[in-house]
């Protein structure tokens, strides 16, 4: 498993099986090669984005910061040795994004708390924005599980010749965003989320709720809606799943790891596990990103223990 991860909240992740395979797509048909460095971004580019609508200004935004890119008070962007964190401020509410993998499954961690700085009771609604994008020709879709409070979209890996099917029919060719609480609305499909507006001023976050519309032979997207009411300064935290699976059976099976503890273990498993490739020595100068680079990142280019 490997993610690219921008500051604006493009994100480029693979996995293999065996071969190089993603589960979040462009919004069109993509050559298939490994992940590329110093490449560009477009608006439409695969990300994980969260829409922010204030029910009482009416304002809405999106963090990190793509696709509306709106200036916001505050922004923080750290790319640490284990996780990447954003820590946001705007209108009198503090965000605090952190994203991780797992050491054993193909899975990406998010979490999001949402702090309410004011002195009195706020509403407003995120809605979770993860790209799916056109992942065949030969079928594509998605749909909300209830049951699992997961949208799940699947797709057939295309295929010329007869005798490859029983290869691949065995390949993760679904994409499933998973939420541990219960989601107020949803939307599959990429066309009714982004209407005449585009990502930058989505038509269905205009109009409030999502339409709740699944898609058949139609470009996915991955949107969930929570409406939050908050106090003064008290917080909620949300945590989402996202990445491939085979089957349902396999998402139902992954869904006892979508909570807050689990992330947390998570989390405090990768550190320990990226703390292994640390060297013994220890660089030290006025150049505070360089000392970064030769303490932390430089060791972890070399043959480091277990998975390294």
């Amino acid at each position: 498993m490997v993610a690219q991860v921008n500051c604006r909240g493009y994100v480029i992740s693979q996995f293999m099986q065996p071969e190089p395979a993603k589960y979040s797509h462009g919004p069109n048909l993509e050559a298939k090669t490994f992940i590329q460095p110093e490449q560009p971004f477009y608006t439409e580019h695969s990300g994980r984005f969260f829409y922010i609508k204030d029910h009482a200004t009416g304002d809405v935004f999106s963090l990190p910061y793509e696709p509306m890119r709106k200036t916001l008070d505050s922004f923080v962007f750290n790319a640490e040795m284990s996780e990447v964190r954003w820590q946001i401020k705007h209108l009198s509410w503090q965000f605090d994004i952190i994203f991780n993998l797992d050491l054993e499954t193909n899975l990406e961690y998010w979490s999001l708390d949402v702090k309410n700085s004011d002195d009195s009771e706020r509403k407003l609604s995120i809605y979770t924005c993860f790209s799916i994008g056109y992942m065949s020709w030969m079928n594509q879709g998605a749909t909300f599980e209830p049951e699992l409070n997961t949208i799940v979209a699947s797709s057939v890996t295309a295929y010329q010749k007869v005798e490859d099917y029983p290869t691949v029919k065995n390949l993760n060719d679904k994409t499933f965003l998973m939420s541990d609480k219960k989601a107020t609305s949803w939307c599959c499909s990429f066309a009714d989320f982004v209407g005449e507006g585009g990502l930058t001023q989505p038509d269905a976050i205009q109009h409030g709720v999502l339409p709740s519309k699944t898609v058949n032979y139609e470009t996915p997207i991955a949107v969930l809606q929570h409406d939050v009411t908050l106090e003064k300064h008290a917080n909620e935290s949300l945590c989402f799943l996202f990445g491939p699976a085979n089957n349902i059976e396999e998402i139902s099976e992954i869904k006892s790891k979508c909570h807050l503890a689990y992330f947390n273990n998570v989390r405090a498993e990768y550190l320990n596990y990226v703390q292994q490739c640390v060297g013994n020595l220890h660089f030290d100068s006025p150049n505070v990103g360089l000392n970064h680079v030769v303490n932390y990142w430089l060791p972890r280019q070399g043959v480091l223990p277990r998975r390294c």
